[in-house]
C-alpha cells in the first residue's frame, strides 16, 4: 500500500460510520505517519510503519495513553495494508489491542500470571484490567532498564508511583496500584523477587467521601419524556435508563443483558451481576418492558441475535463500553447543575433513595440492588432528608460554650 492508498484508506475510514473518537484518532495518527513517510522519502511498508511507531513511543515516554493511541492506529493501518479493505469485524478488536512488554522474559511471566487468574475463574474484565495495569507497570520498568524481575527494586516501584500521573482520582490510582501489588505478590511466590517487595507499592489513598447525588423530580420527568421518541439512539438510551431507574441495574449488567434473560410470560428479568457474580431475578414492570419492546421492534439494528442493546455504528455489534452509557444519558438529562454526575449509576442511586424514603427495609433495598453487603446501603441514608431531620439535635439541648456567653 503506497502513500496515496494510505491517504485514501484514512479518508474512507473517516467517512464511515465509526464513532467520533475512533475517526479523529485514526485521522490524526494517520496523517502524522503520512507526513513522516513523505519527509523521509519512504514508501509505505510494515517495517517503515513499525519504525515510526517505535520513534513515537520513545517521544511519548511515560504517556501511556498516547502510546496506546499510536499503537492502535498503526496496527489497524498495517492490517488493512494486507487485506486492501477495512475489515469491519476487526476494527474495534484492533483498536483495543494494547502494546505488549518488549522483553521476552517479562512477557512470559505476565502470560503465566494471567493464566493463573484464569484458572482461579476470575472475571474476564478483571483479567483485562490486570493485564492493562501490569503491562503499564512493566513498560515503565523496561524504559528504566529493568528487563527482568531480579532487577526490580523498591526504589523503582516508588518511582513508578510518583512519575505516573495519568489518573484523575485517587480511586483510579488505587485500583491500578492494587493490581500491580497482586502481580508482585505472584512474583514473590515464584521466587523472582524479595518477599517484601509488594510493600513498596502503595495502595492506600485517602478517598474523599461525597454526598450521594440523585435525580430531582424534574429530572426524572425529563428522562420519562424520552418515551416513544423516534430517534433510534435516544430510544435505546431510554430503554437502558429504565433498567437503571426502575430496576437498579448497573451499566455493565445492562450492556450484558440478553434476550434469554427476559421471561415475557412470567414478567421477570434474570441477571448474573458481573460485580458480585450473584444472580438476581427482578420484576419486569410495565415501563421497562414497554421501553425494551419498543426499542427491539422499531429501532434496533438486526445484528447481534443474542444481546439486546447493540451499537448503531459499524460494525453494529453489541455495546461493550460503559462509557457509552454515560455519554448517551447526557442527552436524557440536559438540565443538570454544574458538577452533578451523569450516567446510569445516578439513576440506580435514585431508585435506592426512593425506596428508602418510602420506608422500605434496608436489607430489602440492599438485596434488590444486589449489594454484596448490607453496609453498602449506608451512603444512601443521607438522601432521606425527612427522617434525617429527626436525627438532628436542637441547639438548646447542647447549650452554648462558655466562650460565647
Amino acid at each position: 500500500m503506497d502513500i496515496q492508498k494510505t491517504i485514501d484508506f484514512i479518508n474512507k475510514f473517516y467517512a464511515e460510520e465509526y464513532s467520533k473518537t475512533a475517526r479523529v484518532s485514526m485521522k490524526g495518527v494517520g496523517h502524522e505517519l503520512i507526513q513522516y513517510l513523505a519527509i523521509n522519502g519512504l514508501p509505505f511498508s510494515e517495517g517503515n510503519a513499525q519504525d515510526w511507531l517505535t520513534l513515537k513511543m520513545k517521544q511519548n515516554e511515560g504517556r501511556y495513553f498516547q502510546i496506546i493511541r499510536y499503537h492502535h492506529a498503526v496496527n489497524l493501518i498495517i492490517e488493512v495494508s494486507k487485506t486492501g479493505e477495512i475489515a469491519y469485524g476487526k476494527v474495534f478488536n484492533l483498536l483495543r489491542k494494547s502494546p505488549r512488554p518488549a522483553g521476552h522474559e517479562w512477557q512470559i511471566i505476565l502470560d503465566g500470571y494471567l493464566a493463573e487468574l484464569s484458572m482461579e475463574a476470575k472475571a474476564a474484565s478483571t483479567i483485562r484490567f490486570s493485564d492493562r495495569a501490569c503491562t503499564k507497570f512493566i513498560m515503565f520498568l523496561e524504559l528504566h532498564g529493568c528487563m527482568h524481575p531480579n532487577q526490580l527494586t523498591p526504589g523503582l516501584c516508588r518511582r513508578y508511583e510518583s512519575e505516573t500521573g495519568d489518573h484523575s482520582t485517587h480511586n483510579g490510582k488505587r485500583a491500578y496500584q492494587y493490581k500491580i501489588r497482586l502481580f508482585i505478590r505472584y512474583l514473590e511466590r515464584k521466587g523472582l523477587v524479595a518477599r517484601t517487595m509488594e510493600y513498596a507499592i502503595k495502595t492506600r489513598y485517602r478517598i474523599p467521601q461525597r454526598m450521594v447525588t440523585i435525580l430531582s423530580e424534574d429530572q426524572k420527568r425529563e428522562v420519562c419524556s424520552a418515551r416513544g421518541t423516534v430517534d433510534a439512539v435516544l430510544n435505546r438510551t431510554y430503554a437502558m435508563a429504565t433498567l437503571a431507574l426502575y430496576l437498579g441495574l448497573r451499566s455493565v449488567d445492562i450492556l450484558n443483558l440478553r434476550f434469554s434473560d427476559i421471561d415475557w410470560i412470567a414478567n421477570t428479568v434474570r441477571v448474573v451481576q458481573q460485580k458480585t457474580m450473584r444472580e438476581l431475578t427482578l420484576p419486569l414492570i410495565a415501563a421497562v418492558g414497554n421501553a425494551i419492546a419498543d426499542y427491539v421492534l422499531h429501532h434496533r439494528p438486526g445484528s447481534d441475535p443474542t444481546h439486546i442493546f447493540v451499537s448503531h455504528r459499524r460494525p453494529y455489534g453489541r455495546l461493550t463500553s460503559r462509557s457509552s452509557c454515560y455519554s448517551y444519558t447526557l442527552e436524557l438529562v440536559r438540565n443538570r447543575p454544574d458538577g452533578q454526575p451523569a450516567g446510569m449509576h445516578i439513576m440506580r442511586r435514585t431508585l435506592a433513595s426512593d425506596l428508602l424514603r418510602n420506608h422500605t427495609r434496608h436489607d430489602l433495598v440492599s438485596s434488590f440492588l444486589g449489594h454484596a453487603s448490607a453496609v453498602s446501603i449506608e451512603p444512601y441514608l443521607n438522601t432521606d432528608s425527612e427522617r434525617m431531620r429527626r436525627c438532628s439535635l436542637a441547639l438548646g439541648e447542647v447549650g452554648l460554650p462558655e466562650v460565647f456567653r
